[in-house]
């Protein structure tokens, strides 16, 4: 496995073991971790969706709320990059006359 898989299998063995246990939370921990070591924005704002879950399960809901907050400002600012590149695509793809 390369160091791109590395978070994305980490997530996925987490809700294999205890998702929504202290366990399960320290493993999505060591996700985000090695998400943004390797600066994966999108599996890091899918792990913070994933510690969302696993807190607000727990009842910890602050806590839950706080990583909700942050998957949703990642989750705004990759969409915004992708309409932009997709807009720039199109322009530049256009037949000159």
């Amino acid at each position: 496995m390369n160091s791109q898989d590395r978070p994305r299998a980490r997530s996925r063995e987490t809700h294999e073991v205890a998702p929504h246990s202290p366990f399960g939370v320290e493993y999505h921990k060591q996700a985000l971790d090695s998400s943004r070591e390797i600066g994966d924005r999108i599996s890091e704002g899918k792990t913070l969706g994933n510690l969302g879950n696993a807190y607000g399960k727990l009842g910890h809901h602050e806590e839950a709320i706080e990583h909700y907050k942050q998957a949703l400002v990642i989750s705004r600012d990759i969409y915004r990059r992708r309409r932009i590149s997709a807009r720039g695509f199109a322009t530049s793809t256009r037949p000159v006359c």
